[in-house]
């Protein structure tokens, strides 16, 4: 199958290269890049997320039939390619302790993908797949990460991704220096207890990225791909008193904690889906849909409505893709998902039109989310629209979620190419 030339120019970078981290836009084909890189004679193993394991072999189908790809499902089936051209495929969450004497063909080749999935280095996951790296190198084999997204959140996302692919003294030298340079600091809480806060990231941060980094947007390599437009729709919701009951003051102090306002911004959700569903009617009555929400109550409130079932973290990998082809194949007008569960691994360019009913805390999994439909086979403008409500509550969050995406804006998305 034939590469764009930037795909060709991913894969050849690659190629030279025993470690590295690729992080095209989402939508850009990293996983094709990552396969055409490998060597004729290669084994190899594919570390992912298990709703994409099917994708990898349909794709290793396509850019090398020569390859057998083998799918692990299972806990306590994994097992290391036994000879060249195979290429074992397996989710993160059933890889096992790797003992270092664990028997690997030589040069056997390991890719990461969606590795910030790594991004915590204290993680049974990451230590699990430090191990496997450090036995793939040790055969003279390379390790590829892949991601859309290196700075999920926070800087410390992108250090635990380049300790996992062991690039982080390659691109910062060490910690200290990589704070220095996200303009990060230390606050003390007592004597047990501290935080770091992130500043704006300084100028050569985009140099020490580019050092073992390769990351292209999408409107510089594929001019003609329709780029994103964002609009808001307000609605109006019933149940405030949720809301009503928290100062503005207490807002700002709980924002910053983990699962803060979870509850809060739980009851938002609930009661904005039950508000916007006139306005997705009215939508879907001229066009397709791709509708996203962070939780679960919430995709079924309007899945129900529309006769269909959403695309949640309860979904089987089966019913996941009879939805998702169905809806690309024109069998359905509407498909509905939460950000965690349809947001990676998937295709829906059918649609040029996306709703958010909420958005996670996290900014890269809603720009991944978006990106299911705004990448290579979208031939429209992409319309974003987020439904809020005029209250406080949704005001600050946004204006969190901004700062963030103002930190990675300021970083990995200059360091693009």
């Amino acid at each position: 199958m034939d590469l764009y030339p930037y795909q060709k120019i991913g894969a050849d970078w690659l190629k030279c290269r025993s470690k590295a981290l690729l992080y095209d836009d989402p939508g850009l084909g990293k996983t094709r890049q990552a396969i055409a890189a490998w060597p004729l004679d290669v084994s190899g193993v594919v570390v992912c997320p298990a709703s994409v394991k099917q994708v990898w072999a349909q794709e290793i189908a396509k850019v090398r039939p020569d390859i057998q790809p083998f799918v692990i499902s299972g806990r306590n089936k994994f097992t290391l390619p036994k000879n060249p051209k195979e290429v074992v495929i397996v989710n993160y969450d059933i890889l096992p302790d790797f003992p270092l004497s664990f028997n690997v063909i030589r040069k056997t080749h390991l890719v990461l993908d969606e590795v910030h999935a790594c991004k915590s280095t204290q993680s049974l996951r990451s230590k699990r797949v430090k191990l496997l790296r450090s036995i793939v190198v040790a055969s003279g084999g390379n390790v590829h990460g892949l991601s859309g997204t290196p700075i999920l959140s926070k800087p410390e996302d992108l250090w635990g991704i380049l300790y996992c692919l062991g690039l982080e003294k390659d691109a910062f030298g060490n910690y200290n220096n990589f704070l220095r340079v996200f303009a990060g600091r230390r606050i003390e809480f007592g004597k047990r207890f501290s935080k770091i806060v992130w500043g704006t990231p300084l100028p050569e941060s985009t140099h020490c990225i580019a050092r073992v980094a390769l990351g292209r947007k999408r409107e510089m390599v594929l001019p003609d791909l329709p780029t994103k437009t964002y609009e808001t729709y307000l609605v109006e919701i019933n149940d405030t008193s949720a809301l009503d009951q928290l100062g503005t003051k207490d807002i700002y102090e709980f924002l910053e904690q983990p699962g803060a306002l979870s509850s809060t911004r739980e009851v938002i959700c609930n009661e904005k889906t039950l508000s916007a569903i006139p306005y997705i009617t009215e939508l879907s009555k001229s066009e397709p849909l791709v509708i996203f929400t962070t939780h679960k109550r919430s995709a079924e409130a309007i899945a129900s409505s529309f006769g269909t079932v959403p695309i949640t973290g309860d979904t089987n990998p089966g019913a996941r893709v009879s939805l998702i082809n169905d809806f690309q194949s024109g069998k359905t007008d509407i498909i509905v998902g939460t950000v965690l569960a349809m947001g990676v691994g998937v295709t829906l360019t059918r649609s040029h039109h996306v709703v958010f009913i909420n958005r996670d805390w996290t900014p890269a999994l809603n720009k991944q989310a978006e990106d299911r439909v705004c990448r290579i086979g979208q031939d429209k403008g992409v319309l974003v629209t987020d439904i809020l409500v005029n209250h406080p509550v949704e005001d600050i969050v946004y204006k969190v979620l901004m700062r963030k995406q103002g930190i990675i804006d300021g970083s990995v998305e200059k360091a693009r190419q």
